[in-house]
């Protein structure tokens, strides 16, 4: 369970995230489902890329995440999505990597959270 100054630290890696696309289309794609399924893919997309995750097996991944809630999409199209927001969001998959070795070696959380704000030029909340 995370700490509230762990979930602050990751709110500003997918706050970022969802600002280097059109977060509000995707998001309306997902309309008749949970509303923070979204959110989600593109949490579990930075956080796969950040453990070092291949562009296939996450695709793979994803669509079986979204295939299990009943969202049918194509294979292509997940593979797509996913490889093009690679690159969008290297600095928010850099700072997840970062974010995971600070917390292994015990850094303080607040010190953790300056520096990923800092890395993204996110303003708190």
């Amino acid at each position: 369970m995370n700490t509230p100054i762990e979930d602050q630290i990751w709110d500003r890696i997918i706050t970022s995230a969802k600002s280097k696309f059109d977060y509000e289309s995707f998001q309306a794609k997902f309309k008749n489902f949970n509303e923070a399924i979204p959110e989600r893919i593109v949490f579990h997309l930075i956080v796969s890329y950040a453990s070092g995750e291949e562009e296939e097996y996450i695709s793979e991944n994803l669509n079986n995440e979204l295939t299990s809630i009943g969202y049918q999409y194509e294979d292509q199209n997940v593979y797509n999505f996913v490889k093009k927001n690679h690159e969008a969001f290297s600095a928010e998959i850099y700072a997840a990597y970062l974010a995971f070795s600070l917390l292994e070696e015990g850094e303080e959380q607040h010190k953790i959270l300056e520096t990923v704000s800092t890395l993204l030029y996110v303003e708190p909340k």
